[in-house]
């Protein structure tokens, strides 16, 4: 039996603040695609089918990649910087806003995004 691939969407205005998770989901088998602005990251969702997007804590076109996300079967994770570290907020989970979930710590997200992949897949 095959495992689907999980589709996971990067932005980040470079790689290197996602490089730890990146090297996680690779491990985890998932497709990676790696984009710099929220507005490629729409047009992207709107071409490809992706399981989870992890955007950072940018918020130039966000409602356009908001809007893409709703329009797919994403799950949609934003990295936002606290005083002290960061929190990675849920805010589309499988093509539905989200109110119900937990925003994480960063050190608690790892095990979380595993078993999102674990679920996807």
């Amino acid at each position: 039996m095959v495992t689907p691939l999980v589709r996971v969407l990067l932005i980040a205005e470079s790689g290197l603040g996602f490089s730890p998770l990146l090297e996680r989901l690779k491990n985890f088998g998932c497709q990676c695609h790696l984009v710099s602005s929220c507005l490629d990251g729409a047009r992207l969702i709107e071409q490809t089918s992706f399981d989870l997007v992890l955007c950072s804590g940018r918020t130039e076109n966000f409602q356009s990649l908001l809007s893409a996300a709703r329009s797919s079967s994403a799950s949609l994770f934003r990295y936002l910087m606290v005083e002290h570290g960061c929190w990675w907020v849920p805010t589309i989970v499988r093509g539905e806003p989200c109110s119900r979930w937990l925003a994480f710590r960063d050190s608690e997200f790892p095990g979380e995004l595993y078993k999102l992949v674990r679920e996807v897949g």
